[in-house]
């Protein structure tokens, strides 16, 4: 067997396509200067999610039975092109054709609004195509480009978080500013999509590592021996088997549909999801209920305060419409953070893990006083990125110890059971964020 190449610039290409993997998605979530300044009257930042997850489960669902019909190359580009129109397409329909008055509060006009929110189902339905597509190209390879996915999507709120702010500076802080800010914003993170695109259809294809795979897969078929049986984490380079574990687990985090390709990887081809129904779901899920029930606890509270609650609920008289941008900024930061803790440090039992996400409920009272009492905003600031930190680590905590309580079969179904109670607690988080409107 030939040499395993080194390739940096293969890690740099995956980070990047992880960046771009969710970068539509936060870009939405991060503009809620703009959202709340011309549409509040349509809580943007709480109909948005609720519109997005709920189409993701179902894009995701058809796609974990049917995606594989569909060639993976041919996913990949379609995602990140409709990525790009629909981000592009945010500046061009709001203003070319249902321009608004810049110096109204709430002037956004209605039709403007739902073409918005259509571009939102689309990057929804995307994001199905994109996601477990990018894991299952990086599947065959040494695991270290799996995990330059993974850090590329713990950084793609980030990255986009200082985006925002480096064009709301460039723009000022007016109606006017934010419009054209925003503009920009949308616009640059289009170009970011294409380019993505471009890396995936003329970069990737020429990389050394892409080739030795090719490679390798070709003497595979030869030989009959698994493509990348042996292959140890020293000979990764970072010796370090928690990456490992994280790495292979932790995608369906964040990318649900990547459940087809690694479970397809598991098994070498030969077993696939359709036999789900020889398992038997009960006594596995007696296994792992604590871990699948922190889960999805902590994205229920998690998302029943973020976006919403930082863009709506909260307002400073010093930060104006930075405060809600500065607010999310920090929440990424932390979440980030929190992602990449356990490759340090992994607390894999589940008991202790579940009251750990009964403790984070405590987050919704204190987010409730906090504004009551109208504190400072630097009582918000430690509050929101202890919620990022948090949910950061107790998700990928969880999703990466889950499955590896079985073997064979039984750990491909706790993996989809998991990612059941992932996506449950999605939805039920940005519907229950609505609970806010009401009480406010």
């Amino acid at each position: 067997m030939d040499q395993l190449p080194k390739d940096r610039l293969a890690y740099l290409c995956m980070l990047c396509l992880g960046i771009g993997s969710l970068l539509p998605w936060n870009a939405f979530v991060t503009a809620v200067d703009y959202y709340q300044h011309f549409y509040p009257q349509y809580h943007p930042d709480r109909v948005i999610p609720v519109l997005y997850m709920t189409i993701n489960v179902i894009v995701t669902g058809l796609l974990v039975k049917f995606g594989s019909s569909i060639d993976l190359n041919t996913r990949i580009l379609f995602g990140f092109a409709a990525y790009s129109v629909s981000m592009m397409g945010v500046p061009v329909t709001d203003r070319a054709l249902f321009p608004h008055n810049d110096d109204m509060h709430g002037g956004g006009n209605q039709l403007s609004m739902i073409i918005t929110l259509c571009f939102v189902a689309v990057i929804a339905v995307a994001n199905g195509f994109v996601q477990g597509s990018l894991f299952g190209l990086t599947g065959p390879l040494p695991v270290k480009y799996t995990s330059a996915l993974v850090v590329g999507t713990a950084v793609s709120g980030v990255f986009i978080s200082v985006l925002r702010i480096g064009t709301k500076i460039a723009f000022g802080d007016s109606p006017n500013g934010l419009v054209k800010g925003v503009y920009v914003y949308f616009a640059a993170g289009g170009v970011f999509s294409l380019f993505c695109m471009y890396l995936h259809q003329r970069v990737v294809p020429h990389l050394p590592i892409i080739k030795w795979q090719r490679k390798q897969e070709a003497l595979r078929r030869g030989s009959g021996t698994p493509l990348l049986k042996g292959y140890s984490s020293s000979e990764n380079g970072n010796g370090s088997s928690v990456n490992i574990e994280i790495a292979e687990k932790y995608n369906a985090l964040e990318h649900p549909t990547a459940i087809e390709a690694v479970s397809k990887q598991k098994d070498e081809g030969e077993t696939s999801l359709q036999g789900v129904g020889e398992v038997q779901l009960m006594p596995i899920f007696k296994e792992l209920w604590m871990y699948a029930m922190a889960v999805f606890i902590g994205y229920l509270v998690t998302l029943s305060i973020f976006p919403g609650v930082l863009a709506e609920n909260l307002k400073s008289s010093t930060l104006k419409s930075w405060y809600s941008l500065f607010l999310i900024t920090v929440f990424n930061l932390g979440d980030m953070t929190g992602k990449m803790c356990p490759q340090r440090y992994l607390v894999k039992d589940g008991g202790i893990l579940f009251a750990f996400s009964i403790m984070r409920i405590a987050f919704v009272p204190i987010y409730a006083v906090f504004v009551q009492e109208g504190l400072q905003d630097i009582a918000f600031f430690i509050v929101t990125v202890s919620l990022g930190l948090t949910n950061g680590y107790l998700t990928t905590a969880a999703m990466a110890t889950a499955p590896t309580l079985f073997d064979g079969q039984k750990a491909e179904v706790a993996g989809t059971m998991m990612v059941f109670f992932l996506l449950f607690g999605l939805s039920s988080g940005a519907m229950a964020g609505w609970l806010w409107v009401f009480i406010s």
